[in-house]
């Protein structure tokens, strides 16, 4: 076995990255660097930058530790120490797993606020509970 490249990394990757494969074969890892911001990067394995996919807003940025996730749509979900799960919608050029629909988007992203909404009340309950 032999390492084929290697990226400077500004930080501890702590989380495990993501590797996706899109339509047209082309490969992208996804990871998180433990420290402020709390940001989602990506590489590409034929490119040699690290971007920056998704920075959050300065009130949810704090370290990350977390590993990210894709689901089939392509979106990617990640949280970091702020309490926040991020969903991150990628660009119609980076790895797709289905089609973009946007109406699909649209109530998949309801959903997905709605769900998050009644788990911040549960623990909110629960914790005036106990």
């Amino acid at each position: 076995m032999a390492v084929e490249k290697s990226y400077e990394i500004d930080g501890a990757i702590q989380g495990t990255p993501l590797v996706v494969k899109d339509k047209s074969g082309s490969t992208y890892v996804f990871f998180t660097i433990n420290k402020e911001p709390g940001a989602l990067y990506g590489i590409t394995t034929d490119g040699d930058k690290v971007h920056t996919v998704y920075t959050p807003i300065e009130s949810q940025q704090n370290w990350c530790m977390a590993s990210v996730s894709i689901s089939a749509d392509g979106n990617l979900f990640y949280s970091n120490d702020s309490h926040t799960l991020f969903a991150v919608k990628l660009a119609e050029k980076m790895p797709a797993t289905g089609e973009y629909n946007s109406s699909r988007l649209l109530l998949s992203s309801f959903f997905f606020v709605l769900a998050a909404s009644a788990l911040v009340i549960r623990a909110k309950r629960k914790k005036v509970n106990d």
